[in-house]
């Protein structure tokens, strides 16, 4: 199992799972880190994408689809930077509710890692309390 210090240290991208309401792995990170980004309890799509959408800085014509969200996060601008941790919290009323979106979801968030990865920029997604749909998610050790 991998730890998140270890990753980053590697540079390394994916979308990993956690339990609990926030990775305890942050408050040991050596600075400068990356850029690190919370978001908590989106309950649908809706919820989560505009989340994202604030969170992250989107333009206005953010078009609230999962290609949309891909779009956004690939035009990031991490290169040269440290990189990008994107915990999203709280995700259990999402991943009950409508699971197919939640797949999709964690779909978009690892090609996005992909991306980045073959770039050799570090961006990490961190998706907790969405234990059954995440459930093929590599855990992340404390």
């Amino acid at each position: 199992m991998k730890s998140l210090q270890s990753v980053l240290a590697d540079g390394g991208s994916g979308v990993f799972r956690y339990e609990g309401n926030t990775h305890p792995a942050f408050g040991r990170l050596p600075g400068p880190g990356p850029r690190h980004v919370r978001v908590v309890g989106a309950r649908n799509k809706r919820a989560l994408l505009e989340a994202l959408a604030g969170t992250l800085g989107f333009p206005p014509h953010f078009g609230a689809n999962w290609d949309a969200l891909y779009d956004c996060l690939t035009d990031l601008n991490l290169a040269g930077k440290t990189g990008l941790v994107l915990e999203i919290t709280d995700l259990a009323g999402f991943a009950r509710d409508d699971p197919g979106g939640m797949k999709v979801a964690i779909d978009t968030f690892t090609d996005a890692a992909k991306f980045w990865s073959e770039r050799k920029a570090s961006f990490v997604v961190l998706i907790g309390g969405a234990a059954r749909v995440a459930a093929e998610l590599t855990p992340l050790e404390d």
